[in-house]
């Protein structure tokens, strides 16, 4: 799959119309935009809303960088307090299943 260049990309509610019906796509442009309204960008999602900001010097001790914002995932806080990224108090309560599996006793045959 290949990005199309910004030239080749409709900019234009129009533009994107005459595209679909030549592609023969059975998609709609939304009827409340007249052919020159540009064609409205939405967020894609997944995008924080206020960014944590890391900003390190040049040589600067990436663990401190990185302490700056920890991750939120209780697995992944664990795992930087084993690599002593973050100290044991930071750890967490863990919540969900356990990592240990129990398995199921045996069934006698008759």
């Amino acid at each position: 799959m290949h990005d199309k260049t910004k030239e080749e990309r409709p900019r234009t509610a129009g533009e994107l119309r005459r595209l679909i019906a030549a592609k023969g796509h059975p998609w709609m442009v939304d009827s409340r935009l007249r052919d020159s309204d540009a064609l409205p960008k939405y967020a894609r999602g997944g995008k924080q809303e206020n960014p944590a900001r890391l900003d390190a010097a040049p040589g600067a001790d990436l663990a401190d960088v990185l302490r700056q914002s920890p991750p939120a995932n209780p697995f992944l806080r664990d795992r930087w307090v084993e690599l002593k990224l973050l100290p044991a108090e930071a750890r967490g309560p863990l919540v969900g299943s356990s990592s240990v599996v129990p398995l199921p006793a045996k069934e006698e045959k008759r």
